[in-house]
């Protein structure tokens, strides 16, 4: 007996979430009718998918991790068909778009996208979550979980949808009061954030093939927080350059020389898993994104 197509929705959410609650919340099932669908997918393929491992939390079987990408490319494709010359009224929207993105980008970004979703009249929320160490490390699931990430392009895995959105560069930060800039790099003593091995375009993986990862005397998880920490204990650290342009003559810092090999420029992209491809609104809103990028 084949699966009855209404389970496919339920079915991809289970698999993406790893969890009966955050599914229903994602695909807007109540609990009960999610639990009902787990259970007849489980009977249907005579297999648990979710199962609790000690300490792990909730995690997929085998048989579900083998299900899990297939799924979701056959969710996305079916969202093309039905989502094939949609029209959309953006005064009848009415969406929460959850957009994760480090504190720098939410600097820049966050005021006119804010600013240019509600000029469209949409009833149309946006959720800002900010990027940590740990999600950086598992950014493939974080573009799952959310309607889009904004990341450099070097950090998205190749073939995920996605649009540069601008370009930025390091730029190296040091107290306003500090009178020189020939102090030795090696000896300085940095503060880093976003530093996650698997991420080798982060400013601590970039200070560590400079040689001079040994001089970090703190790490912290935003950009934001290394101002203070510049200003008030005579560190240095790498920012990008607009928000340094944005911070540093509020907060008793200044940029000041950097090494060419770290000057080099990135470019900032927004990417979204292949199921909101065809959405109309999911595309109104990359629309606004992109839009604010430019302002």
């Amino acid at each position: 007996m084949g699966l009855d197509l209404n389970l496919l929705v339920p079915l991809n959410a289970l698999l993406q979430e790893r969890s009966v609650t955050a599914a229903a919340h994602r695909i807007g099932l109540s609990q009960p009718a999610c639990s009902a669908a787990l259970k007849r997918l489980r009977r249907h393929f005579g297999d648990e998918l979710l199962v609790r491992v000690p300490g792990q939390g909730t995690q997929l079987t085998l048989l579900a991790e083998r299900l899990r990408d297939r799924v979701s490319l056959l969710a996305a494709e079916l969202d093309g068909v039905f989502a094939a010359n949609a029209g959309l009224q953006p005064g009848s929207l009415d969406r929460e778009f959850s957009l994760l993105l480090s504190d720098a980008e939410c600097s820049a970004l966050a005021p006119p996208l804010v600013r240019e979703v509600t000029a469209h009249g949409s009833g149309a929320r946006i959720r800002l979550d900010l990027l940590t160490n740990d999600m950086r490390a598992g950014i493939v699931e974080e573009i799952d979980r959310h309607d889009a990430v904004i990341v450099p392009r070097v950090a998205l895995p190749d073939g995920t949808p996605s649009l540069d959105l601008y370009e930025d560069q390091w730029v190296r930060i040091v107290s306003a009061t500090r009178q020189s800039e020939d102090d030795d790099l090696e000896q300085a003593r940095w503060a880093v954030c976003y530093d996650a091995p698997l991420m080798p375009w982060s400013p601590g993986q970039l200070l560590e093939r400079e040689g001079v990862a040994g001089a970090i005397a703190v790490r912290v998880e935003s950009f934001v927080e290394l101002f203070p920490l510049v200003a008030g204990a005579d560190l240095t650290a790498l920012v990008p350059r607009r928000l340094a342009d944005a911070w540093c003559g509020s907060t008793g810092t200044r940029p000041a020389r950097v090494p060419a090999s770290l000057a080099r420029p990135f470019v900032i992209a927004m990417a979204w898993s292949p199921r909101w491809v065809y959405d109309p609104a999911h595309r109104w809103f990359r629309d606004r994104v992109a839009a604010a990028a430019r302002c």
